[in-house]
C-alpha cells in the first residue's frame, strides 16, 4: 500500500492526465454515438414522410389506395411530389441506408414519369450498393426500366443475371418469364422459347403457368410460319 501511494504521488500528474484523456474520449464517443443515432432517426422520419406521399391516394384511380397520406389528382402529380420528397432525403442523407432507399423510390418515380434515363442512373447506384435485398429489387426495377425504354437487350442481360444468381431471393419464375418476354421483344425467338420452357420445367406449379403456355404456343406458331 505504501509503495502504491508513493508511486501515485510521484506520477499523479500523468495519472490525472490519463484520466482527463479518458473522460474526454468518453465524452467524444458519447457525443458521436448520440449524433449518429439522432441523424439516423431524422433520416428515417424524412424517408417515412416521403413514403407516405408515394403511397398517397389518387382521385382518378379506381384502384383502392392507401387511406393514409396526401391525396393527388393524378398519378403523375403523386410521382412528382414524391420525387421531390425522396430527393430531399438523398440531399440530406446521401450516404445513409435511408439515402439508398430514397434513390430506389426516386427511380420508381422517374419511371412513372417516363424519365427512364434518370431512373436507370439511380437504379444502377442502388444495385451497386451490395448483395442485399435492395440490390435485387433495384436490379429487377432496372430491368423493368430498360424494358420500358425499349432496351430489350439490356433488360435481358439484367434478368439473366438475376435468374442465374443462386443467392437471389426474388421469385425466379417471374424473372424467367420476364426474360422470355424481353427476348421475344428483342427478336431472340429461340432464346425466348427456351426461357418459357424453363419456367414450365423448373416451376411446374407456378401461378404464371397458363400465361407461359399461351405465350409459348404463340411463339411456336411464329417460329413455324
Amino acid at each position: 500500500m505504501e509503495n502504491t501511494l508513493e508511486w501515485f504521488s510521484e506520477n499523479k500528474r500523468q495519472v490525472y492526465t490519463g484520466i482527463g484523456i479518458g473522460v474526454a474520449a468518453a465524452i467524444v464517443l458519447g457525443g458521436a454515438y448520440y449524433y449518429v443515432n439522432h441523424r439516423q432517426s431524422n433520416a428515417q422520419q424524412v424517408l417515412n414522410e416521403a413514403l407516405e406521399l408515394y403511397h398517397g391516394r389518387i382521385q382518378e384511380s379506381t384502384v383502392v389506395q392507401s387511406t393514409t397520406g396526401e391525396e393527388f389528382k393524378t398519378r403523375e402529380e403523386r410521382y412528382q411530389k414524391s420525387l421531390e420528397a425522396f430527393e430531399n432525403v438523398i440531399d440530406q442523407y446521401s450516404s445513409s441506408s435511408q439515402g439508398r432507399q430514397a434513390r430506389y423510390y426516386a427511380a420508381l418515380c422517374h419511371k412513372g414519369l417516363e424519365q427512364y434515363e434518370d431512373a436507370e442512373k439511380l437504379l444502377t447506384e442502388v444495385a451497386g450498393g451490395g448483395q442485399d435485398l435492395l440490390h435485387y429489387l433495384g436490379s429487377q426495377a432496372l430491368a423493368s426500366v430498360k424494358t420500358a425504354a425499349e432496351d430489350y437487350g439490356g433488360a435481358a442481360d439484367v434478368y439473366r443475371r438475376l435468374v442465374e444468381d443462386t443467392n437471389n431471393p426474388l421469385p425466379k419464375d417471374i424473372l424467367l418469364f420476364n426474360l422470355a418476354l424481353v427476348n421475344e421483344q428483342a427478336g431472340n425467338l429461340e432464346e425466348a422459347k427456351n426461357d418459357y420452357e424453363r419456367v414450365l420445367e423448373e416451376f411446374p406449379d407456378s401461378l404464371l403457368r397458363s400465361d407461359v403456355l399461351s405465350k409459348k404456343e404463340g411463339l411456336e406458331y411464329r417460329l413455324e410460319s
